[in-house]
């Protein structure tokens, strides 16, 4: 970056010291654009911490950290965790959380709407506000209370018994490559959905997939497995089928956090 000296020596004919205001402050605009133009990719998608603890069923934790935001270029920093308590909140929906500047101070909001497409890398804001970074989302279960989940090791898991019914994704017998979505059990941003797979039945096997690849992996007769399977995130569905009679059950144990 060029150095752009302002004078504050030069007497003036009207008795001030230094260059004009106007002229100073248009070298450090100039100095400050350089500065944001020469910043690195992994800079402007910066995210450290900030992770999402459930406390309860209407209580949400968010640990201390920093990231930057895109409109305005600067890092927010939560140098303690902050808890947001007695949220509102509707059955069986996901829901976002953005760090973002509310006044003076740093401030998570907990909203509906969906993060907008990566501004780089897999760093989201939110949709129509660049203002608002994306952090992370939950879902809440059939009772509009949050379903319980722990973040570990780069995915949200759900603590929640199994065969229950708010990670229950499909229940069938068919035996032709058969769509069900997950949109229910993980955001937009998931590019990896764990999930339980159950054959019930006694004899054939088991397929599972995704759109681009519908018999991604197979398991035998009166058989589970736990397998991560690539998510489409402009297609949050996936594909089963049975090769003899019998019970394909699919329940979602959580997704990759990506942001």
């Amino acid at each position: 970056m060029a150095r752009k000296v302002i004078d504050l020596t030069t007497p003036q004919p009207n008795g001030k010291m230094g260059e004009p205001t106007k002229s100073a402050w248009e070298k450090v605009n100039d100095m400050t654009l350089e500065i944001y133009a020469g910043l690195q990719p992994a800079q402007r998608g910066f995210i450290e911490g900030l992770r999402l603890e459930y406390v309860s069923g209407n209580s949400l934790r968010f640990s201390s950290g920093a990231a930057y935001i895109e409109s305005t270029g600067e890092v927010l920093s939560s140098p303690v965790a902050v808890t947001k308590t007695g949220i509102s909140l509707v059955a069986s929906a996901m829901y976002h959380c953005y760090i973002y500047k509310n006044g003076a101070s740093v401030d998570f909001e907990i909203s509906g709407s969906v993060p907008a497409i990566p501004y780089i890398g897999t760093a989201r804001s939110k949709t129509g506000d660049t203002n608002r970074r994306y952090i992370g989302s939950f879902k809440t279960g059939a009772s509009a209370s949050i379903i319980k989940f722990v973040c570990a090791a780069g995915f949200q898991i759900y603590d929640v018994a199994a065969g229950s019914a708010d990670n229950r994704l499909v229940t069938g017998n068919a035996t032709t490559s058969t769509a069900f979505s997950i949109s229910s059990a993980v955001p937009i941003t998931a590019s990896l959905i764990r999930v339980a797979m159950t054959n019930t039945g006694g004899t054939g096997s088991m397929f599972l997939g995704n759109p681009g690849n519908m018999s991604f992996i197979a398991i035998f007769a009166s058989s589970v497995a736990v397998i991560d399977i690539p998510v489409q995130q402009s297609d949050l569905r996936l594909f089963y089928r049975l090769t003899s009679a019998g019970t394909a059950v699919v329940d979602c144990y959580g997704f990759n956090i990506e942001r």
